[in-house]
């Protein structure tokens, strides 16, 4: 049998977000329900990363990690 758990496509040792991923099951029901839950519950909107003029930031709800690179012209919603 095929082995389509996260493990199998990602390194989760050190990942923030391994709560994403449910053991077992396939990698991609991370996504849908899970991932909305999980962003609506997710409080750390920060942007920790220096951002150049022309960056255009859209909402309230946007976290941009420590030594992120963003171009400008970038849109993020």
């Amino acid at each position: 049998m095929i082995d389509f758990g996260a493990s199998a496509f990602f390194n989760l040792d050190n990942f923030a977000h391994r709560g994403l991923f449910a053991d077992g099951e396939p990698v991609w029901t991370a996504l849908g329900a899970r991932l909305a839950a999980y962003l609506e519950a997710w409080t750390d909107w920060t942007i920790a990363s220096e951002l150049p003029a022309g960056v255009h930031l859209l909402g309230e709800k946007i976290s941009i990690a420590p030594g992120c690179s963003v171009e400008p012209g970038a849109v993020i919603v």
